[in-house]
């Protein structure tokens, strides 16, 4: 999957992946794990569990952070999981608003405790969507008239 994710980022499949931080492989692996357990299962728990892993582990949050920029096309695909000091997060909010409306309770809660508040923290204005705008975040969750379907993710 990263490697598609790279191809469509960099239009080439060349980009410098490496994994040389330990902790990196692990990252990855415990984040597909959870979503797709929390996407499949609904267990708050775990939601719960994984922001408390996230604050205590660096590297982890610093994937959480990236994910979803990389993924929405709002950032590129790095190596390290850094993103550039300003960004803003267009994509990845029209993608987390539509993820709003189309996820349980857990993957839900999972949004508005954990990747939220580190969106927030690097784009305020989450992509111009926030709360005191007039987009999708009007009238509530999105529905399908204001961008939410029930595509599943596939970051």
């Amino acid at each position: 999957m990263l490697t598609h994710q790279v191809s469509k980022v960099t239009g080439s499949m060349e980009a410098d992946l490496s994994f040389e931080v330990p902790g990196r492989r692990t990252a990855f692996m415990m984040r597909g794990v959870v979503m797709g357990s929390l996407i499949s299962n609904d267990d708050l728990e775990l939601a719960e569990r994984y922001r408390r892993e996230l604050e205590a582990t660096p590297v982890y949050a610093a994937l959480e952070e990236w994910s979803f920029p990389t993924y929405s096309r709002d950032g590129r695909i790095s190596s390290d999981f850094t993103l550039p000091g300003s960004l803003l997060l267009r994509n990845t909010a029209r993608e987390v608003l539509r993820e709003i409306g189309s996820y349980n309770d857990a993957y839900l809660y999972y949004l508005a405790s954990t990747y939220i508040p580190l969106a927030l923290r690097r784009d305020p204005t989450f992509g111009g969507a926030g709360p005191t705008s007039c987009g999708p975040w009007k009238g509530g969750r999105p529905t399908a008239a204001t961008g939410g379907s029930a595509r599943p993710a596939s970051h």
